[in-house]
């Protein structure tokens, strides 16, 4: 799908046909608007086979008419100032929604998606980057999340069921035990012998020895991790590419007088 014009406010039926090769709207299945300053979704409600919708590093402060889109399986607001998920309740086909980069706040906001049987995938905030949202730093935040989404797999990059969601347990207490043992030995210095640091390192003994995947079942585990890691990824270079633009593009404007 070809590009929109930059920092549009919104997009129109006509241009929706021309930039898909559609006639009707109703054959748009796919929609690549990033990165174009829409304030208003538009005709995009209107698409009412969207299948994939990709909206990050817009201006968009609610996505409600999207609720409409009764076939939609993923969902791209990455990066905009969205405050709530008020009628995504009906889109019932949801598999897939990131919302990493807006102004969620309250964890009651996320309830709407509470319902939604067949969202896997949900990501409020990249561990690492700016995007986030205000609620992920509720302390009730992760159980929240995953006794109100029973169906997710993956949360926020990090896998939490399914074959291969061991991994990433441990490696979640390894760097909790690692984030510790740094705290505790910061301002003491090692004996000769180095013990403070050997037992640092004996301490990620007892989590490792709890890894008991049968050899077959790890290899599946980390064949299918790496491919998922890598449409992480090849997504999240997407973001950071489409953010890159946009600092260029306000740092190249003139001043407003």
């Amino acid at each position: 799908m070809a590009a929109a014009g930059k920092h549009e406010t919104e997009v129109t039926e006509k241009e929706l046909k021309k930039l898909s090769g559609e006639f009707d709207l109703e054959c748009i299945d796919f929609v690549d608007l990033s990165d174009r300053g829409l304030t208003s979704l538009g005709a995009i409600p209107l698409c009412s086979s969207l299948r994939v919708l990709h909206l990050s590093c817009n201006s968009l402060t609610s996505a409600a008419a999207l609720g409409q889109l009764a076939q939609l399986e993923e969902l791209d607001l990455s990066a905009n100032h969205i405050t709530g998920v008020d009628g995504f309740e009906t889109l019932e086909a949801l598999r897939r929604l990131d919302l990493p980069g807006n102004e969620i706040a309250q964890l009651e906001a996320l309830l709407p998606l509470a319902g939604l049987l067949h969202l896997q995938r949900l990501t409020l905030q990249l561990p690492g980057t700016p995007l986030t949202n205000p609620v992920c730093s509720d302390p009730a935040y992760p159980t929240f999340t995953r006794e109100t989404f029973p169906t997710l797999v993956w949360l926020d990059g990090e896998k939490i069921s399914g074959p291969g969601s061991e991994f990433y347990i441990q490696c979640r207490g390894i760097d909790e035990q690692l984030e510790r043992a740094a705290d505790r030995h910061k301002n003491r210095p090692g004996d000769e012998n180095g013990e403070p640091e050997r037992r640092g390192i004996e301490s990620l003994e007892a989590p490792l020895a709890h890894l008991t995947l049968s050899d077959e079942r790890a290899a599946e585990a980390v064949s299918q991790l790496l491919e998922e890691c890598g449409e992480t990824s090849h997504r999240l270079q997407e973001h950071i590419t489409a953010l890159r633009k946009e600092l260029a593009v306000d740092t190249l404007a003139p001043p407003r007088s």
